[in-house]
């Protein structure tokens, strides 16, 4: 899998299957972007903290055949 790291802003967070939610978010190169961060909802997430409305964050994403993952984030 393919990653690379990007800024961008948090537009909207929604529930996605059970402990995952999908975040919509732009980015200053790739536009407009649906990243699915599994197990987010999860009470101890370390990633889920980073992740709020309208912020501003560091993201480090994984091409996905369907969806790209979110695999690390920091504001």
């Amino acid at each position: 899998m393919a990653t690379y790291i990007t800024n961008g802003f948090v537009l909207r967070a929604r529930h996605h299957k059970q402990n995952d939610r999908l975040y919509t978010v732009f980015t200053e190169r790739r536009g407009k972007l649906d990243l699915v961060a599994t197990s987010s909802r999860k009470i101890l997430s370390k990633l889920s903290p980073h992740l709020v409305p309208f912020g501003e964050v560091e993201l480090m994403i994984a091409a996905g055949k369907r969806n790209d993952r979110l695999a690390g984030a920091s504001i």
